[in-house]
């Protein structure tokens, strides 16, 4: 039996070790509480720099892309058809296109990812208590909704490249026929069959399982530029028909034939600006949406760099990239104002810039004002306003430019 004396000693000895479990569980769960905050800043700036990489190539390749496809429209239009020239440039635009297809779809992919990553960090969340599990879970729920509209906006961006691949197809086609014309009309009757190989790329339109590639959707997404393609595609279908009948020596057919290549002639009578205009007001909508996640999600950075949480006991967490998406954010921003009003804003400089973005809504002047805009260089020229934005921890650039 224990002596008073020894149970003293116990009851102390137990107290302690108590003591030392609670300083201890204490510990570790700051160091998971620390290990799960950093692994959401390096979510949040890995997440970012991937998404901006890709990005950043996307917008740097676009200046080709549209110089090429104004090039071929001059040329399609021209009075005089230099084929040759026409098929240069339609093989040149086709190749950017698919280019641009391919890292439309790379870009979907790497949001994908992003997502997933989030995911993660729902998750770990789980671990966390009070102010520290509410931010995590608040920029979680940004990161989440952001991504959602981002890869709306960025799918239908996917199929309006293939609406505009399959619409430059079809007017290339169609030129074929002009071409056809010149060559054939001075001796119908030799030159029809002698030359008929210019349009033998028509017969395609005249199957009834013929496609363009996301057919589907381009109908779906952009109703009415399918409609335009559609009517240059009847019309060269009904042009090859004939033709071919022509040269068949089947009159009667032909002549049927011909009435409905009047028809679709008279159809062809189609205002190409909708494929640039169809879908803006969903566009528009989305954009906002996405400006407006983004905005909280920097504010939800800024306010937790100051709090007393982003300094760690294990290590500082402060070293968020947030004003590098927010460079990137006013980019966007800055292209949001011009499909809006239909022209960029004149800027000289970064607080210009902030200026004139801010009275556009949604907007938020607290995040202005704590923007550092070392992170930020302007280029504007007359042809592009030019973004650079700068990962100070990975020492790379992002460019993103705005045609004007």
């Amino acid at each position: 039996m224990l002596k008073p004396q020894e149970r003293i000693i116990n009851l102390r000895t137990v107290l302690f070790l108590t003591f030392i479990l609670i300083i201890i569980s204490g510990l570790l769960f700051k160091y998971l509480e620390w290990t799960v905050l950093r692994q959401t800043l390096k979510t949040y700036n890995a997440s970012w720099a991937r998404e901006f990489n890709d990005a950043s190539a996307i917008s740097k390749k676009g200046d080709d892309m549209l110089e090429v496809a104004s090039e071929l429209l001059i040329a399609i239009e021209a009075e005089k058809v230099d084929i040759e020239n026409i098929t240069r440039l339609h093989n040149k635009f086709d190749n950017l296109m698919n280019t641009a297809i391919y890292d439309g779809k790379l870009y979907i992919e790497t949001l994908e990812k992003n997502q997933k990553d989030w995911i993660k960090i729902s998750n770990l969340s789980n671990f966390l208590i009070g102010s520290n599990r509410n931010f995590v879970k608040d920029l979680v729920g940004t990161q989440n909704n952001y991504s959602i509209l981002e890869i709306k906006s960025s799918n239908r961006s996917l199929i309006s490249l293939y609406t505009f691949k399959a619409y430059f197809r079809a007017l290339y086609d169609n030129r074929l026929i002009s071409y056809y014309s010149e060559i054939m009309l001075p001796n119908p009757e030799t030159n029809a069959q002698k030359y008929f190989y210019i349009i033998a790329p028509l017969e395609k339109y005249t199957k009834k399982d013929f496609e363009f590639e996301k057919q589907g959707d381009i109908r779906r997404i952009y109703p009415n530029s399918f409609d335009g393609i559609n009517k240059l595609t009847n019309y060269s279908a009904s042009y090859y028909l004939v033709m071919k009948d022509y040269i068949a020596g089947d009159m009667d057919s032909y002549s049927y034939k011909l009435s409905k290549l009047d028809q679709d002639a008279i159809e062809l009578n189609y205002d190409s600006s909708i494929l640039a205009t169809e879908g803006k007001n969903i566009r528009t909508d989305i954009s906002k949406e996405i400006i407006k996640e983004v905005l909280r999600n920097v504010e939800l950075i800024k306010d937790f760099k100051q709090s007393k949480n982003a300094k760690g006991i294990f290590g500082d967490i402060s070293h968020w990239q947030e004003d590098m998406v927010l460079c990137n954010l006013y980019s966007f921003k800055m292209s949001f104002v011009q499909s809006l009003t239909g022209e960029l804003p004149r800027v000289r400089n970064i607080q210009d810039l902030i200026t004139e973005l801010s009275k556009t809504k949604p907007s938020n002047q607290y995040i202005d004002s704590k923007f550092d805009d070392d992170v930020i260089t302007l280029s504007n020229n007359k042809s592009s306003l030019i973004f650079t934005c700068k990962d100070r921890i990975n020492q790379t650039n992002y460019r993103f430019v705005i045609y004007k």
